[in-house]
């Protein structure tokens, strides 16, 4: 309903606010349009609560402006969580994420 513009800015928003969530020895990129991947600087199960909490703040409302229109958006945000595995390239590390199943935090 937002189109592009209204799209890029909700998650121009969302990146934003996820920058703020993690530390600064933790990476974060965007992974595609309207996806990022966060590399914690922790193991796997601190990780992994850390990234249902974050995707719990971020999941929520957002607004953008399109035309002089604001328009409200709620946005849900789904997680995956992937620990490397010893000897693993990263273009397999890349396609095991990508076939994982994000589950979606409320």
């Amino acid at each position: 309903q937002l189109g592009r513009p209204g799209a890029d800015q909700i998650v121009k928003q969302i990146g934003e606010r996820l920058v703020t969530l993690v530390r600064p020895r933790d990476t974060v990129y965007e992974w595609g349009h309207g996806q990022f991947a966060v590399i914690f600087d922790r193991g796997t199960e601190e990780a992994s609560a850390r990234a249902h909490n974050i995707a719990q703040w971020l999941s929520g409302s957002y607004s953008a402006v399109v035309d002089g229109t604001t328009w409200k958006a709620k946005a849900n945000v789904a997680v995956t969580v992937v620990e490397p595995v010893r000897g693993e390239t990263v273009s397999d590390l890349i396609i095991r994420i990508d076939s994982q199943q994000a589950v979606e935090v409320s």
